[in-house]
């Protein structure tokens, strides 16, 4: 596999159905990033960045009560992505 053409992506291979798919993952170098920077880009994926309707598009929230449910559930493969406990 060729190296990724840039210093912080990540070569990465899979092999879903025994084709090979080869992907580069883009990333930064948080350990050379000061504090000041990371703190604005977390906030910024948790507000401007964050996708509109992300919940919806990967799981669900239930209250708590619904939990002992929710859980047999998970244990039997019928869940797919997150489930939020929301807890009141």
């Amino acid at each position: 596999m060729p190296s990724p053409p840039n210093k912080y992506a990540l070569a990465t291979a899979a092999v879903p159905g025994g084709s090979c798919v080869s992907r580069d993952l883009l990333g930064i170098e948080s350990v050379n990033c000061p504090m000041e920077l990371r703190d604005q880009l977390w906030h910024n994926l948790a507000s401007n960045y964050k996708p509109r309707l992300l919940l919806d598009k990967i799981g669900y929230e239930i209250p708590f009560e619904e939990l002992p449910q929710a859980l047999a559930s998970i244990l039997k493969g019928g869940v797919r992505g997150r489930t939020i406990i929301k807890i009141s």
